[in-house]
């Protein structure tokens, strides 16, 4: 795993857990720090297949979030965060792409998160 890869998916370690604690809400892609190191790809690259989960390192070197290797799908499905957005929706009182863990099950799902992310950090030697 690259450096500023493993920087971004320790940053989405701690966003996870300060979600679970209720100090910051989800916003999807707009504050994932994994999204933020992906999301390039979608915009420059002319693979129309890619979305946001590869990143073009050179003319014939790519990087894949590890998201996306470990779960072989786009985004972030079928990931805890999937779960998460499901009960933080049905919680709402109205229609908002910010996402709090306001209650026992979504604070729970966010754990699962964390787990689920901690998981993907490099074994150690």
């Amino acid at each position: 795993m690259l450096v500023g890869t493993r920087k971004a998916l320790e940053a989405s370690i701690e966003h996870w857990e300060n979600i679970a604690k209720g100090k910051e809400p989800s916003l999807g892609e707009l504050n994932c720090a994994l999204c933020a190191r992906f999301a390039d790809t979608h915009r420059k690259n002319d693979h129309p297949h890619i979305l946001f989960c590869v990143r073009t390192i050179n003319d014939q070197k790519y990087e894949t979030c590890p998201v996306d290797k470990c779960t072989n799908s786009e985004g972030c499905e079928p990931t805890p965060f999937c779960e998460f957005v499901e009960i933080s929706i049905e919680n709402n009182e109205h229609y908002s792409l910010e996402f709090w863990a306001k209650t026992p099950e979504a604070k729970r799902a966010a754990r699962k998160e964390v787990r689920f992310l901690k998981s993907l950090l490099p074994k150690e030697k």
